[in-house]
Formats: structure tokens, sequence, C-alpha cells
């Protein structure tokens, strides 16, 4: 299903039972507001059309994927997170999402998926190049609260 400002409480909720995501990609646990910003904050090259997110879920919210298209290069999107309630980590539910989300993305003409990874994320850059992620280089990110780290640019092909 596809989210919208109005499901910031569903994802809040999803961030809070994934602290250990955010405290080894963003320096601690989730901000009171995250979720809201996350589906609301546009880097100056997009506009409100270009964030697109989609939720997961059984009885709650399960995953999510946010996903950027990039007006500065043809045919681009970026997967700004992938987020998995830790219940379902390790059962192939991301990598079904991925599937999903490469053949949506597909159907929206998109020719290349980017994505940061925090470099000491182990888990997430082994299961990203294990999808055909190609390393493109290392450059430093700052979050919306000012947390700044280095990230892994990967980079691969829709199809």
């Amino acid at each position: 299903m596809r989210l919208g400002a109005e499901d910031a409480p569903a994802l809040q909720d999803l961030f809070e039972r994934t602290s250990d995501f955010f405290e080894l990609c963003e320096g601690g646990p989730p901000h009171a507001d995250a979720a809201l910003t996350e589906l609301t904050h546009l880097p100056e090259f997009a506009t409100p059309g270009d964030l697109v997110a989609f939720g997961f879920r059984r009885e709650s919210l399960d995953a999510v994927v946010l996903l950027m298209r990039d007006r500065r290069v043809d045919a681009a999107w970026w997967i700004g997170l992938l987020l998995l309630d830790p219940s379902v980590r390790g059962s192939g539910v991301g990598t079904r999402i991925f599937e999903a989300t490469r053949e949506w993305l597909a159907s929206q003409e998109a020719k290349t998926i980017y994505i940061g990874v925090v470099t000491t994320n182990e888990a997430a850059l082994r299961f990203w190049r294990a999808r055909g992620f190609e390393d493109r280089g290392t450059q430093p990110y700052t979050n919306a609260y000012g947390f700044t780290t280095d990230v892994v640019v990967m980079r691969r092909g829709v199809n």
C-alpha cells in the first residue's frame, strides 16, 4: 500500500521497533518526528510527486520502502530506505519487497536504481550486493537532524 503523511504514526511505530537500525545508521534512537520527516522531507532537486513510500503489513506495518526519483539523472531512482521489522528479517521478505519495487520502478520507466548504505551496516551491504548492486564510491551523508556518517553509494540497472 502506498503511504502518505497520514500514515506517519504507523511508520513511527515501525521505526521504534527497529531502533537497532537507527542506532547503527543514525547515531541514536529515531526522533519523535522521524516518520513524518521521511514521508515529507524533500531534497532541493525533488518535487512532492518524486517521493514514493510503500508499506507492507500483516497486522501492523512490517516493512517500508521509500523511493525518490532523481530528476538530475535520466530515468534514475534512489531507494532511500528499505526497513523491515525484526520479526520478518531473514525470511525472504526483503528480497520479495525489493523485487516488487524493481518491477514497480520498471513500470515507471526507470533504468537505474541507486542506494546509499552506511559503511558500518555490513548486513545491508551484503544484502544489496547480493541483489546486483555495485559500489560506486563512498561519500559523507548528513541526515535531516544533522547526524553525519559515510555511505557507500551503490547502483544497478532496473532489469
